[in-house]
C-alpha cells in the first residue's frame, strides 16, 4: 500500500515538474512574442503576461477589423471616384454638345454677339417674350384708328349729303361746325312744328266750341220765341215782368191755401163754408174774453216752462259734473274682465295648488317607503365611522323641509349642524355610502369616486371609513384618491385584496 501511494507520489512529482517546464517553456515563448510586438513582458507575472496577451490578441483583432472595413472603404470610394469621374466626363461632353447648340442657334438672330453673356440674352428673350402682346395692341389701335377714321369720313359724308339737302346753306369744310348748325337748326325746326301743332289743336278746340255756342245761341231763340208768344209780348224784358206777375199769383195762392188749412184747424170744421158759417153765430166780446184768459194761462205758462226750463239746465249741469261720456260703461265693463281674471286665476291656483299637494304627497310616500332602508344604512355606516359613538340617524320636520338628527350613544341627539366639522363629513359621508348602496341594489352600479374626503378624520374612523369601501367594493369599483401615504397603508391591512396605483 505504501509502495503505491509512493509511486504516485513520484510519479505526480514527474508529471509536476513536466507541467512546470512545460509552463517555463510557454512563457519564455510567450515572453518573446510580447517583446517582439514592444511589450514589456519581463516583469509580469503569468497572470499579467496571459493578460496582456489576451490583450494584444483583441487589439490584433480590432486592428484586422478596421484594416479590413478600411480597405472596404477605399474600395467603395474607388468606385465612388470611377462613378463620378465618368459622370463629370458625360457632363463635360453634354456642356460642350450645348455651348455648339447654343452658338448656332444665336449665330441665326441679331444678338449673336451676345453668345458670351447668358444674362444679357435671358433680358432679352424675357423682353421678346411680351413682344406679341404688344404688336397684338398696337394691331388693335390700329384697327381702332381706322375705324374712327371710316366713321369721321362716313360722318362728313352724311352732312355734306344734309346741306345739299338743305340747299348748301352750310359751310362744309369743317364737318363738326356743320353738324352742330344742322342740330340747332333741327333743334328749332321741332320747336316750331311742335308750337304750330299746339295752334292746330287750339284752333280745333275754338271750332268746335263755335259750333257749340251756335247751337245754344239758336236754342235760346227758339224759347225766346216760344215765351214771347205765350206771354203776347215782343222782348224778353217783357216776358220778365209777366213771370214776376205770375210769381205773385202763385205767392198769394199758397197764402190762401195755408190760411184756409190753419182756419180749418182752428175751426175743426170740414170745410171753409162750414168755418164761415160757425163763425157767422160766434159772439165776438165772448171771444175776447177767451182770448184775454188764455193769454194770462198762455203767460203763466210761459213763466212755468222758464222754471221747468231752469230745473232742466240745473239737472244737465249736474248730469255733466259727472260724465256724459261712456266711462261708466267702461268701468263697468273692466270690473267685469277683471272679475273674470280673478276668477280664472283663481282656477288655476286650485288646480296647481292640488297638483303641488299631490305631488308633496307622492314625495312624501316615496320618501317615507324608501328612507326606512336607506336611513338604517346610512345609520349603520354612520355608526360604523364614529365606531358607536354615535349609534344612528333621525329626522325631525321643521316646516316645509326635515332636519337629519345624529343619535348619540349616551342618549342624546345633535342636529347636524351642531356637529363638528370632521364628524358632518362623516355623516355626509355615510349618506353617500347608503345612497350608492341603493343606487347598485336597483341598477348597473357606476364607479364611486372620493377625493381625499378623511382629511379631517383620524386613523380609527380612517380605518372604518376604508373598511366600508371594502365591503362596497364586492358590488360595485371604489377609487379614493388620496396624497396621505399613511392612507395608502392603512387600507393595506385593512382591505388585502386592495390596489395601489401611484400617480407621478
Amino acid at each position: 500500500m505504501t509502495l503505491a501511494a509512493w509511486d504516485d507520489l513520484r510519479r505526480a512529482s514527474n508529471e509536476l515538474d513536466a507541467t512546470k517546464a512545460a509552463l517555463a517553456a510557454q512563457r519564455e515563448s510567450l515572453t518573446t512574442s510580447l517583446t517582439r510586438i514592444g511589450i514589456d513582458a519581463e516583469v509580469l507575472e503569468l497572470p499579467a503576461l496571459v493578460q496582456a496577451a489576451d490583450n494584444a490578441l483583441a487589439n490584433d483583432s480590432t486592428l484586422r477589423s478596421k484594416r479590413l472595413d478600411a480597405d472596404k472603404r477605399i474600395g467603395e470610394l474607388d468606385d465612388a471616384a470611377e462613378q463620378r469621374k465618368a459622370a463629370l466626363d458625360e457632363a463635360v461632353t453634354g456642356f460642350n454638345e450645348w455651348q455648339s447648340a447654343w452658338e448656332a442657334a444665336l449665330a441665326a438672330t441679331w444678338f449673336t454677339d451676345q453668345q458670351g453673356s447668358i444674362s444679357a440674352v435671358r433680358e432679352l428673350l424675357d423682353a421678346i417674350a411680351g413682344l406679341p402682346e404688344v404688336l397684338r395692341e398696337q394691331d388693335d389701335l390700329q384697327y381702332r384708328i381706322s375705324a374712327m377714321e371710316a366713321d369721321q369720313n362716313s360722318f362728313a359724308d352724311t352732312v355734306v349729303r344734309l346741306n345739299g339737302a338743305l340747299g348748301d346753306m352750310l359751310d362744309v369744310s369743317n364737318p363738326l361746325t356743320a353738324a352742330r348748325e344742322l342740330i340747332q337748326r333741327h333743334e328749332e325746326a321741332r320747336q316750331i312744328e311742335a308750337r304750330r301743332q299746339e295752334r292746330d289743336q287750339a284752333r280745333l278746340e275754338l271750332s268746335i266750341e263755335r259750333e257749340r255756342l251756335d247751337s245754344e245761341v239758336a236754342m235760346h231763340d227758339a224759347r225766346k220765341t216760344e215765351m214771347t208768344s205765350f206771354f203776347r209780348v215782343e222782348t224778353l224784358a217783357d216776358v220778365r215782368l209777366a213771370l214776376e206777375r205770375c210769381r205773385k199769383r202763385n205767392e198769394l195762392v199758397e197764402e190762401q191755401a195755408k190760411l184756409k188749412r190753419q182756419i180749418l184747424n182752428d175751426m175743426q170744421a170740414q170745410s171753409l163754408q162750414d168755418a164761415l158759417v160757425s163763425l157767422a153765430d160766434t159772439d165776438l166780446s165772448e171771444l175776447r174774453r177767451e182770448q184775454a184768459e188764455l193769454v194770462t194761462r198762455i203767460e203763466d205758462l210761459d213763466g212755468r216752462a222758464k222754471d221747468q226750463f231752469a230745473d232742466k239746465a240745473r239737472a244737465s249741469d249736474r248730469l255733466a259734473a259727472i260724465g256724459g261720456d261712456d266711462a261708466v260703461a267702461r268701468l263697468e265693463a273692466k270690473r267685469r274682465t277683471l272679475l273674470l281674471e280673478i276668477e280664472d286665476q283663481a282656477l288655476r291656483y286650485l288646480r296647481l295648488r292640488s297638483g303641488s299637494l299631490v305631488a308633496d304627497f307622492g314625495i312624501r310616500a316615496y320618501r317615507e317607503k324608501h328612507r326606512s332602508t336607506m336611513m338604517n344604512r346610512a345609520s349603520e355606516a354612520f355608526r360604523l365611522i364614529t365606531r358607536d359613538e354615535y349609534i344612528g340617524l333621525a329626522t325631525r320636520p321643521d316646516k316645509d323641509r326635515e332636519v337629519l338628527i345624529a343619535i348619540m350613544q349616551n342618549g342624546g341627539s345633535k342636529v347636524a349642524t351642531e356637529l363638528s366639522k370632521g364628524t358632518q363629513f362623516q355623516l355626509y359621508l355615510a349618506l353617500r355610502l347608503a345612497g350608492y348602496e341603493e343606487f347598485a341594489a336597483a341598477r348597473p352600479s357606476v364607479p364611486f369616486i372620493a377625493d381625499d374626503i378623511m382629511e379631517t378624520f383620524d386613523e380609527p374612523r380612517s380605518e372604518e371609513v376604508l373598511r366600508l369601501f371594502g365591503q362596497m367594493a364586492e358590488i360595485g369599483q371604489v377609487i379614493y384618491l388620496t396624497h396621505h401615504r399613511h392612507l395608502c397603508e392603512i387600507a393595506a391591512q385593512v382591505v388585502p385584496q386592495v390596489r395601489i396605483h401611484e400617480i407621478s
